[in-house]
């Protein structure tokens, strides 16, 4: 699932734009909804379900950008997001949500 900045970036393989992946349809939906309102800068969004993330969608992501990972958080979205995370992580710079679990009584984590 790609929003139209995402299929843009599937189809051409280059962007200066941040990108979302997403867990999910309903995730998916709501980002990219956010992201057309977000205006020119808005983020290129990705949903990916069970088993769909590839090497080969990691490689149409441009080296050097700034992917937003926002699996569910659970058990089986944390294995997801490591493995999108490590078909990226060498090349781009790669941000994930603290999870519940991870922030449990750290005071100074954003975006739980």
């Amino acid at each position: 699932m790609a929003d139209r900045n995402g299929w843009e970036l599937l189809r051409s393989g280059t962007t200066e734009r941040n990108v979302i992946i997403a867990e999910g349809v309903p995730d998916w939906l709501v980002w990219s909804l956010w992201a057309e309102r977000a205006g020119p800068q808005a983020p290129a969004v990705l949903g990916v379900l069970s088993g769909s993330w590839t090497d080969e969608l990691a490689a149409r992501i441009p080296n050097q950008t700034r992917v937003l990972i926002r699996t569910h958080d659970d058990k089986a979205g944390h294995k997801y997001a490591d493995k999108i995370a490590a078909s990226l992580v060498d090349r781009c710079i790669v941000l994930r949500r603290i999870s519940r679990l991870e922030s449990k009584g750290n005071q100074n984590v954003i975006g739980r």
